[in-house]
């Protein structure tokens, strides 16, 4: 028999704010037990009534499945009805934004949606909120793709030429949950960078692997999702945090090898992450990037920064985080500051080296954003330098 549970909890920030909690979630499981439906919701947090436009997707979306789906339906059908909970839960929002004489906007939030029918796990999506399910034989896989513009930017759930639907076959369980959950301990966008796994398995198991009696102590269980994720640090996800699991209690997955669901080496993983961002700005400083102006990434075998092709032999006695020889001197900052980081968080505990492991990241990005706008702006002169100031005797030479 399927069964469900989940909690919603305020962030820290939130809290501390008088903000209300964003998130939202809902579930249903039909009366004989072959059915269930669930779904999570993030309101966005830039929106004054994110709180009640995710409250009204995620009811109205598992109240729609609750209504229409049916077990052993064909595949095509059942995805149809996820389609259709999600126009209706679209409506809905509109209607509550109406009622209220507020814009639509100001309800904005995220929703991903499953339905688990025997083995056969379907699911909708749209925004940064995800899904991740654990297979019959004990893997897990991670269902969906975060939903954002080249700026990072969310497309919530107006964006309805940006749903996206599925079947997953082969599924025992499934966990949904909201963007602070999944990036924060499930999915950090670190991992997928700079691994072969985008998910950290030792936090996925405790919620993908139930336990024989978690259905008889369902409220139990739920007090202590919701206990654990009050109780997560801070440093590491300051959000809104939302879980919720489906699972069968007459079928319970089977289990890899214990080294399957080992915590990921973050050690290790935010050393590759800084080796590659100081490769991408020697790939990029060289010209070696590909046409859409992002860094190739180059084999991390060894360890060491790989030179692109061209860039002649690297000297070896240079110290690489000082950068290569002939970069600007911003860039050569940039590397010894990153190796100055590097090099005092190897003795760091493991949360601060996954919270600096993102925060690398993101510095990642942002960084070699400037690095091609200043490198665009700089073309565009064709080499002319720019004209002095009257009152100067000289130009600015460019870096």
């Amino acid at each position: 028999m399927l069964h469900t549970y989940g909690a919603s909890v305020v962030g820290p920030w939130h809290a501390e704010a008088g903000v209300p909690c964003q998130d939202s979630n809902a579930s249903w499981v039909s009366e004989d037990g072959t059915l269930a439906a669930a779904a999570v919701s993030d309101g966005l947090g830039s929106e004054l009534h994110s709180d009640v436009g995710s409250e009204v997707a995620s009811r109205v979306a598992v109240d729609y499945c609750a209504e229409h789906a049916r077990p052993g339906a064909d595949a095509q059908e059942t995805i149809e009805v996820l389609r259709a909970a999600y126009r209706a839960a679209y409506l809905a929002v509109l209607d509550c934004a109406a009622e209220m004489g507020e814009p639509a906007g100001e309800f904005d939030a995220t929703l991903s949606l499953v339905l688990l029918d025997g083995d056969r796990l379907f699911w909708g999506q749209s925004g940064d909120s995800g899904i991740v399910a654990g297979m019959t034989d004990g893997t897990y896989v991670l269902v969906t793709d975060k939903q954002r513009d080249g700026e990072g930017r969310v497309y919530p759930l107006c964006f309805d030429t940006c749903w996206d639907f599925g079947v997953l076959e082969g599924a025992a369980t499934a966990l949904l949950c909201t963007d602070g959950v999944l990036e924060g301990m499930i999915a950090p966008p670190i991992l997928a960078a700079n691994s072969d796994c985008p998910l950290d398995r030792s936090k996925a198991r405790m919620f993908l692997h139930p336990l024989a009696d978690d259905a008889k102590h369902l409220d139990e269980v739920q007090r202590q999702v919701a206990a654990y994720l009050e109780s997560y640090p801070r440093d590491l996800i300051d959000d809104d945090k939302t879980v919720v699991v489906v699972f069968d209690d007459e079928r319970f997955p089977e289990s890899q090898p214990e080294d399957y669901y080992a915590e990921p080496d973050y050690e290790a993983i935010l050393e590759r992450a800084y080796q590659n961002l100081y490769r991408g700005d020697r790939q990029k400083s060289s010209g070696a990037a590909r046409g859409d102006g992002a860094a190739e990434p180059a084999s991390l075998e060894g360890g060491a920064p790989v030179a692109p092709e061209g860039a002649g032999t690297p000297d070896p006695r240079a110290d690489p985080d000082e950068g290569a020889p002939g970069e600007s001197p911003a860039v050569r900052t940039i590397c010894r500051m990153g190796g100055t980081v590097a090099k005092s968080l190897r003795d760091s505990t493991p949360a601060l080296k996954r919270a600096a492991g993102a925060a690398l990241e993101a510095g990642a990005v942002i960084g070699r954003g400037c690095i091609r706008a200043i490198d665009e702006a700089l073309d565009a002169v064709e080499g002319t330098a720019p004209p002095p100031p009257e009152d100067a005797g000289s130009s600015r030479p460019r870096a």
